[in-house]
């Protein structure tokens, strides 16, 4: 028997429009292209410039290193790229600066989420490493860290490089894939579940977070990654930048530069 030409018709137009929004026919669709690429260039040149500088103060070179550059730009914007993606498609604000408050009061949450968590981070780990400053575990170019330049510039690669894969790309990422997951229990009236997507997305993402740091920082790496992802979810990327800048920024030169 051949199938009722409006068979399929008849069947889209009897889904609801929920229905149809939850099962796009592809992952891009909808998404604002344009200001996907702009985060992307933008997010990929500060990462790409902040680990040339760091990488030229080690080396004690003067010459700008064009093609690790570019390499490094290949990495970092298509990690900023899909956590814009990512991003736009679970309707998260990833920025400080875009979210609809005023600008005293975005001031006020730079200093409350990222200069204040960052100078206790900066405390707290003080007080537990000092004692290993001139640990083999500790590595090389931290112990032989002796100016505050050097402090700078290592404190601004880790939190910008850091933020823009792990915070930026990563959390976006699996909240995107939780939300996603738990979408059914969602429609079957399970409406509390979105904190679940949160928390998740946090703690997955400040594991792998914590796993770059080693064995010897790992359990230090993942409380500070957990309080990175609360402070970027809360108050955005430029809070969490900020905070991480900063917490690396005092324990450096507490640690090392002050010996």
């Amino acid at each position: 028997m051949n199938p009722d030409p409006t068979s399929e018709s008849a069947t889209t137009a009897s889904r609801s429009p929920s229905t149809l929004a939850n099962h796009p026919p592809w992952f891009f669709q909808g998404i604002d292209w344009r200001t996907a690429a702009r985060y992307a260039a933008i997010l990929g040149l500060l990462a790409s410039f902040s680990q040339c500088l760091s990488d030229l103060n080690l080396q004690k070179s003067r010459e700008w290193p064009w093609w690790e550059f570019v390499r490094l730009f290949c990495l970092y914007a298509p990690c900023a790229f899909l956590g814009a993606v990512f991003a736009l498609k679970s309707g998260l604000e990833p920025f400080l600066a875009n979210r609809p408050s005023a600008w005293l009061g975005k001031g006020r949450q730079l200093m409350i989420f990222g200069v204040i968590p960052g100078a206790v981070i900066a405390l707290s780990f003080h007080r537990m490493f000092a004692p290993f400053r001139f640990s083999p575990r500790i590595p090389h170019y931290l112990r032989e860290m002796d100016s505050f330049y050097d402090s700078f510039v290592l404190s601004l690669r880790a939190a910008v490089t850091e933020e823009v894969v792990f915070r930026f790309f990563l959390l976006a990422a699996f909240y995107y894939i939780l939300t996603r997951m738990l979408q059914p229990l969602r429609d079957r009236g399970w409406t509390r579940l979105g904190w679940l997507a949160v928390l998740g997305a946090i703690l997955l993402s400040a594991w792998l977070f914590g796993l770059i740091h080693g064995s010897f920082g790992f359990t230090t790496a993942f409380l500070a990654g957990v309080l990175f992802g609360g402070i970027f979810w809360r108050a955005g990327f430029e809070s969490a930048l900020v905070s991480h800048f900063v917490a690396d920024f005092i324990f450096f030169n507490l640690t090392y530069v002050g010996e």
